[in-house]
């Protein structure tokens, strides 16, 4: 679950009264309100894009070089230096004989059905976030998927119409919350479903003022991550992952240690399923969280 433009400020502002969903996972989970994005851009696009392939952006480095964050009809995540197109969650879950779904509130996640083709067995893009929450927690109250990713838009053009921490911006947050709160319903009433699945929680970025876009401030790169599920551990991730440094308020580059990244999921993710890591992934994190999203049974 990606939820665009969320600040870990209005986390803490809105409390368990005002994020009840939210609230719930960082109780009950290993989780942090101080994970970090990509370090080149805080924008939408890139840091998702990360999220799926667990790569940086600079596609020098090795990123996946989605540089771009307008909503352009056409173009994919480019190909590696073979011509082939990068690994990522839908096609390890996929190559796995799973099954994977999208649901997101901003048109430009068609890159993921248009880069993989073969891997998104259904995508539901550009829906109103009442309509999300509904269709993703019907799809996953069937157990068919493997994978599912789940995006909300409202707290980012919320962010941009009337500044981050605003009234607007806050109930925006408070609309995700019962998103977020609709599929955690359908988990927690379903024995089975309850059992065998695990929700991992972040955000492209957060924000201040009207703008998220200069990588160089603490509230552009500021993020939450958590993750919840049968057998993980709750408290401070940082504290349960010893292997990651809590950056403070620092905006560490990728060396080691590394800092928890939004970039993390796509590793988290495969980890969680014993499907080991996403080929070409450089965001690190998942190796230092093994013994915690594993039960210390290993990948």
């Amino acid at each position: 679950m990606s939820v665009d433009g969320l600040t870990p400020e209005a986390i803490e502002v809105l409390g368990r009264r005002g994020a009840p969903a939210i609230s719930f996972l960082l109780d009950r989970g290993a989780g942090t309100l101080d994970a970090r994005t990509a370090v080149e851009q805080t924008v939408t696009l890139p840091n998702h894009v990360g999220m799926i392939t667990g790569r940086r952006i600079d596609r020098d480095e090795g990123g996946h070089g989605v540089t771009w964050n307008d909503d352009v009809v056409g173009p994919v995540v480019p190909p590696d230096e073979d011509g082939r197109a990068l690994a990522s969650v839908f096609t390890v879950v996929a190559g796995a004989g799973g099954s994977t779904a999208l649901f997101s509130g901003k048109t430009k996640f068609a890159i993921f059905e248009r880069t993989w083709p073969d891997a998104v067995d259904r995508s539901v893009v550009a829906a109103p976030i009442e309509v999300l929450a509904r269709r993703a927690s019907r799809d996953v109250a069937t157990g068919r998927r493997t994978f599912t990713f789940l995006h909300l838009a409202d707290p980012d053009l919320a962010g941009h119409r009337s500044g981050w921490m605003s009234a607007p911006y806050l109930r925006a947050v408070r609309r995700a919350d019962r998103a977020l709160g609709r599929v955690l319903a359908v988990l927690r009433a379903d024995a089975d479903l309850r059992a065998t699945t695990t929700v991992v929680l972040t955000a492209d970025h957060g924000g201040a003022g009207r703008s998220h876009e200069d990588p160089a401030l603490a509230s552009s790169y500021t993020v939450p991550f958590v993750v919840w599920g049968p057998g993980v551990p709750r408290g401070d991730l940082y504290d349960l992952a010893p292997g990651l440094q809590d950056p403070g308020d620092a905006r560490p580059g990728y060396g080691d240690p590394p800092p928890v990244r939004n970039c993390d999921l796509a590793d988290v993710a495969t980890t969680l399923l014993g499907l080991g890591l996403v080929p070409g992934s450089d965001c690190t994190a998942a190796t230092r969280m093994e013994d915690l999203l594993t039960g210390g049974r290993g990948a």
